[in-house]
This record gives structure tokens, sequence and C-alpha cells, in this order.
């Protein structure tokens, strides 16, 4: 079975045509999606989403929203139907105060800690900072999203008990990093996703129905057929209580 571990079906221009993304997913072999929020704005349509078979929720406040602040009582209630909290983390390449940022992921952080449930991570440029918060408040599992930096980093956040995800940036020639962490990364540390629409795949855009590509490119990297790495990832998921 395959897994796409984050996907933003609530987005543009996937909701606008949610039939046509879910059934070329199907019909790809994509049976579970993870739905994660942005702001708290889109809770609501993310949580309507997760009424629909085999698709499961995430809530939390992105780095890119900090400013709007965390309504930690309402993501309460929310996280009470979800399988994780995300997508939260860091991002020093956008224009929010890293004090904002920092405050915000770290409440979440401990509301995760508190409740059991493991966090999907966002990261640009603030990686020893993110580590250190993740060492401050270890949440139950992590998922270090869209990863596409190189095997010393990536040992760092294996060493905190993360797992790494990995997407459409690893279908690109040029990714020589993200490339050489697939090869390294432990096969039970792992999960495949596509940040649809967000992350393209080499050539174009993705969706859901992209994941096989993915897929098909971490077996190649791997040397190993492409069921046992979707079925690595699929595992991972479980564990992780993402399904």
């Amino acid at each position: 079975m395959l897994t796409d571990t984050h996907c933003h079906l609530a987005d543009q221009p996937l909701f606008d045509d949610l039939p046509g993304v879910l059934e070329r997913a199907r019909n790809a072999g994509v049976k579970a999606m993870v739905v994660p929020s942005s702001s708290m704005g889109d809770w609501e349509r993310v949580a309507s989403l997760a009424r629909r078979p085999g698709i499961t929720a995430a809530f939390g406040v992105h780095p890119w929203n900090a400013r709007e602040g965390v309504d930690l009582p309402s993501l309460r209630n929310r996280l009470a139907e979800a399988v994780a909290l995300g997508e939260v983390g860091l991002d020093w390449k956008v224009d929010v105060p890293r004090n904002i940022q920092m405050d915000c992921l770290e409440a979440q952080l401990i509301l995760a800690r508190e409740l059991g449930l493991p966090v999907l991570l966002h990261c640009r440029g603030a990686f020893n900072e993110l580590l250190e918060l993740l060492k401050a408040h270890p949440p139950k599992g992590a998922v270090i999203h869209a990863f596409s930096r190189g095997p010393e980093l990536m040992r760092r956040f294996l060493e905190q008990g993360c797992h790494i995800g990995f997407g459409g940036a690893v279908t690109r020639a040029g990714a020589g990093n993200a490339r050489a962490s697939v090869v390294e990364v432990p096969e039970d540390r792992f999960v495949l996703e596509t940040d649809a629409p967000w992350i393209g795949v080499e050539g174009g855009p993705s969706e859901p129905s992209s994941l096989p590509r993915v897929a098909g490119t971490v077996a190649f990297l791997r040397g190993v057929s492409r069921k046992r790495v979707e079925a690595a990832s699929s595992e991972s998921a479980d564990r992780l209580g993402l399904l």
C-alpha cells in the first residue's frame, strides 16, 4: 500500500478538483493520505477532508502563519480527531520574526508531547534551532518533511528519533544531497510524501498520484524493489500512528 504522508488537499488547485485528485490517487495505488493544515483558518476544511475514507488529518500552525499565534484550547480540541500535529516548524527564509516562530513552535511541541502525538515538521535554514527545541520537548515521533539536505544533517535528526520524509525533490537529477540521504537512511526511518501541490516532481507539478514516481526513484537509488520501498514507508507511517 502506498501512503502519501504529507499532501495539502485543502489547498488549491487540488481542493477544486478533489474527486479527480482522489480518483487518480486510487488508480495510482495510493490508498492513504495524511493532510496537514497550515493555519487556524483551514482547520475546518482539513477536518472535512478527514471524514473521507483513507484520509487522516494533522492540525497546527505553520511558521509562515506564526504571527496569528496559536489558540491552544482550540488546537487541543482539533487534535482529538487527528493523527499528528502539523504542519509546524521554523523557517528563517521568510519575513516572520524568529522569536515569534520559536514561541509558536515551542507551544505546539509541548502540546504534542502532552497528547502523545507525532509532529510533521517544516524547516528551512533553522536546523540547529529546531534540533534544540526537539531536544527540549521531544515528541512521541516526528517527520522532517520534504527533506532535501545531505546525510550529515539527516543523521542529527535520526539521532533525535525523527523520521525523514522524502518527496518530489529526490526525482530531480540535480538533487545530489537529497539523493545521498535517500541512499543512507535506515529502511525503518523514512516515509514517502508529495507535499502536493507545493513541491513538484521532475518535469512538472505534483498531486498524490505522483507518489509512485517518488517511490520508484527511492527504490532505484537504494537498489531495491519499489514494493520494498512502499512497504517500508507504510510500515513507518503505521508505527508513527499516521494511518
